[in-house]
């Protein structure tokens, strides 16, 4: 059997959402697995040993004419026995039914219940469906393919197995940025007279960073932190973040870590530089772009404190701790592992200083009780 996932939108947490799907086909049907994707589901996948291909398809969503037919005939080469969709979108539910797929698994629509090539999931039909997380009804379109075979081995799938990976080059990119900024950070708090007693230390220690194998550090809590959200208007003002990150710093041994990509990346240095608090123990890692480096880094962490966008996901898939500001609404279909949220009333242009205070006030209370209840773990930089 011959099964391809086809991703329609250039998304991170929707590309994450796919994960459990795609490891359920896999180790239930035991099908040759294909994802048709773009650049970033390309990269994203990479290492994961339950893909059999990763293609890049270029933008399936905004595709032209010309792109559409290249498309089709890479998605014709495979001959697939079933295609999934990732959207009940009219036009591409036509692009798959005009492909060789025998069957299109999909949402159902009226077009996709006059099709008998299409077996369909009624996900806007019935209430069970309407706060279903995103990866459970992907898993339902898994389950349509043969629901009593899909019935029989999904209680023992171990979804741990489905977590992302990353190559030696990524993992240890990461780490060395880690010490050498970790090592920033001790120096800077070596020098403060308030951090210059009673400080635990270890040596963390890398077999492929030999000038920085003896380093002495502090055994820090590193709490990621993502203000950037492109699609979700639920978050923090700009200035709050910066005044979230200046309080971590002020809880002992918690260094506040932030991933820009170059879109925001100089806006958010020229806030910094402006910003009237202390942020010198902020450790910015400045990514390229590549998808994976930001994996590898957020593997590192003892937490991540962002709002409900991709790299939450990328953390709850990794079993990192997580802490969401959230629309409370937003909890049902794009909700984290750990359900652990501070709500947000509203949209970030509409929310004045008391609230923004307060739920800093709400997100540090919590970040605090994670450490004190050891739910999150110090850094670890080697197993």
């Amino acid at each position: 059997m011959i099964v391809g996932l086809v991703c329609y939108k250039k998304e991170l947490g929707a590309s994450i959402g796919y994960i459990k799907a795609l490891f359920s086909l896999k180790k239930i049907y035991q099908c040759k697995l294909i994802v048709f994707g773009n650049s970033m589901t390309h990269n994203l996948f990479r290492y994961c040993e339950y893909i059999d291909e990763s293609l890049d398809l270029g933008d399936l969503e905004n595709g032209m004419m010309q792109n559409q037919k290249l498309q089709l005939e890479i998605i014709n080469q495979y001959h697939c026995d079933y295609l999934i969709a990732s959207t009940a979108i009219k036009t591409h539910i036509r692009f798959l039914l005009s492909s060789n797929a025998r069957y299109i698994i999909c949402a159902t629509k009226l077009l996709t219940l006059l099709s008998y090539r299409c077996k369909t999931v009624p996900i806007y039909f019935f209430n069970k469906y309407r706060n279903m997380r995103h990866e459970d009804i992907m898993l339902h379109f898994v389950r349509r393919i043969k629901p009593k075979v899909f019935d029989v081995h999904i209680a023992s799938l171990d979804f741990k197995d489905s977590m992302l990976h990353v190559g030696e080059t990524y993992k240890t990119r990461a780490q060395e940025f880690l010490l050498q900024s970790l090592e920033s950070v001790r120096i800077h708090l070596a020098k403060s007279p308030k951090h210059s007693q009673n400080r635990d230390t270890t040596v963390l220690t890398n077999s492929h960073l030999p000038h920085l194998k003896s380093m002495q550090t502090i055994n820090p809590y590193l709490i990621m932190i993502n203000p950037f959200n492109v699609n979700n208007l639920f978050s923090l003002t700009m200035p709050y973040w910066l005044k979230l990150m200046e309080k971590i710093t002020q809880i002992p041994q918690c260094i506040p870590l932030v991933v820009t990509y170059p879109q925001v990346h100089k806006d958010f240095m020229e806030k910094i530089n402006h910003y009237e608090g202390n942020l010198s123990s902020l450790i910015v890692f400045a990514n390229n772009d590549d998808i994976l480096n930001l994996v590898a880094i957020i593997k590192e962490m003892s937490c991540l404190i962002s709002p409900s966008t991709g790299s939450i996901h990328v953390a709850s898939n990794l079993h990192i701790p997580t802490l969401g500001l959230y629309a409370e609404w937003d909890t049902g279909r794009w909700g984290t592992r750990d359900n652990r949220y501070v709500f947000i009333p509203d949209i970030k242009d509409k929310l004045d200083s008391y609230t923004q205070e307060k739920i800093i006030t709400q997100v540090l209370d919590i970040l605090k009780s994670m450490i004190e209840s050891k739910a999150i773990d110090s850094i670890k930089i080697i197993d």
